[in-house]
């Protein structure tokens, strides 16, 4: 009897795990951090210094497809899930006090939506294959050229990529679907079984002598199947209720309903995470293949990292929206406070951990390539902290529908830019990670929690020892160390 229970317990156990929103997101995420902690030692040891700089050029040119994606993802996410609640006036979804809707699923809605969606990723996914034809393709013929001995794989490697990128682009309205429809689990349990076979794959390709070009065909044939998969979950979802994407026309009405708050987000996006990921592209212009490879690899560590921390928060933002419509002020404080915590946490524990045993890793598996300075290290991590602490502020405020991220980060990105172009000729590469931490501190930061804190009447000090404070000192207090003692 008491084994049955065992087991009863152990199911539901495991069943909660299967269907939540958060643990699957972080198994997507832990399955990525595993695809890099595995192949990253035989990318680093089997690849040339050259190819491991053109391998995370790539890697970071691919990254800003979310800048393409100017902000429609998320956007149609939040209408797609009005339709869900029953919503049919698309135009009146920004209002959080709009007479609630019916709960049940408006499917006529739905399948303007998706129509639309799907018309407008046509011109997106257009719009990003001129601008890696073009700007992109521009980019990487420098880096591309100081591997002479690789140069036919460098450009079908290249080519292979702007194809399958472009795939990649026009799928993201699958995803957009799911998350907007509630189904956030099943989408990121089949993201955490691409990124398994992706590193499977990628290691076998690895161990078999196969150079960047193998590499390129493996990761990016295991994301075309990804996208395919999703679009037959797409089908199997709408239960046959949503016609062909293709079969209905461009909707004006919706277009127009979702276009202010898209383009708003999309232009945060650009110049926020578009400025710190360009500098990788714009030194792979004028450094070293050596140092170029070691800036890469640390800038893509940052990212991931960044990307993993925030998933705590993130994921509780559909929850912290409910609240806010319903007046729970509280309540919405709380998780914010918890989702902040574990992201500030994860963020520090990660930077002083990889800053202390990068080099030495490296240098144990005798990598081509070396780690960057440990002063530029804890500045870029610093960096990266406080674009975080901004970036969730402002996402706590964005539960109002009033979205100010083309205003936090264009005006950041406008410092960013004048203290890189002043700064570049004295302090060369740091030039990068003083100017994030000089305009998030001189405006991201105070404007993003200003907000915050207004809307939902908090006080710093009683907010922020719950969350950032603890981390923060420790932060700073290693880069004090780092800089003054090493």
């Amino acid at each position: 009897m008491e084994n049955n229970s065992s087991k009863t317990l152990t199911l539901q156990i495991l069943n909660r795990f299967w269907k939540s929103a958060t643990f699957t997101t972080w198994g997507s995420f832990i399955a990525r951090l595993l695809s890099v902690a595995l192949v990253l030692p035989l990318v680093l040891t089997r690849f040339s210094t050259e190819e491991i700089a053109l391998w995370y050029l790539f890697t970071t040119i691919i990254s800003l497809r979310s800048i393409a994606d100017m902000g429609f993802g998320t956007t149609f996410t939040r209408v797609l899930a009005y339709a869900m609640g029953g919503a049919k006036d698309i135009e009146g979804y920004l209002d959080i006090h709009r007479k609630p809707d019916n709960g049940k699923t408006n499917w006529e809605t739905m399948s303007r939506l998706c129509s639309t969606m799907s018309k407008v990723y046509s011109r997106i996914a257009l719009g990003w294959f001129v601008l890696l034809a073009g700007f992109g393709t521009l980019a990487v013929i420098k880096p591309i050229a100081m591997d002479q001995e690789n140069l036919l794989a460098g450009w079908l490697a290249w080519g292979i990529i702007v194809i399958a990128s472009t795939w990649r682009m026009y799928g993201n309205k699958y995803t957009a679907y799911m998350i907007g429809i509630n189904k956030i689990p099943l989408c990121r349990r089949w993201e955490t079984l691409n990124w398994i076979m992706t590193t499977i794959v990628s290691l076998l390709v690895l161990m078999l002598g196969s150079g960047l070009l193998g590499l390129v065909i493996a990761t990016q044939s295991i994301m075309v199947f990804g996208i395919i998969v999703n679009r037959w979950l797409f089908r199997v979802l709408s239960n046959k209720h949503i016609d062909t994407p293709g079969k209905r026309k461009f909707d004006r009405k919706v277009f127009s309903a979702v276009w202010p708050n898209a383009w708003r987000t999309g232009l945060g996006v650009m110049v926020g995470m578009g400025l710190v990921q360009g500098t990788g592209i714009f030194y792979a212009q004028i450094g070293s293949a050596g140092n170029v490879a070691a800036y890469l690899l640390a800038l893509n560590l940052i990212r991931i990292l960044s990307q993993f921390s925030m998933v705590p928060f993130y994921s509780k933002i559909p929850a912290l929206s409910r609240l806010r419509a319903e007046g729970k002020l509280a309540e919405q404080q709380e998780l914010a406070e918890k989702g902040m915590r574990w992201c500030f946490c994860i963020i520090v524990t990660g930077i002083v951990i990889l800053g202390a045993l990068g080099p030495t890793l490296i240098e144990y598996i005798k990598g081509n390539v070396s780690f960057v300075e440990y002063n530029l290290w804890a500045l870029m991590g610093l960096g990266a902290f406080l674009e975080r602490y901004g970036a969730m502020h402002i996402q706590l405020y964005s539960t109002t529908n009033h979205i100010i991220t083309h205003i936090a980060n264009g005006i950041t990105g406008l410092i960013f830019i004048v203290i890189v172009a002043l700064g570049y000729t004295f302090w060369g590469i740091y030039a990068f990670p003083i100017a994030q931490i000089v305009s998030d501190m001189f405006f991201y930061n105070w404007y993003a929690a200003y907000h915050s804190y207004a809307a939902f009447r908090l006080r710093f000090w009683h907010f922020e020892r719950r969350t950032a404070i603890v981390p923060f000192i420790t932060l700073l207090v290693y880069c004090i160390l780092v800089i003054c003692c090493i």
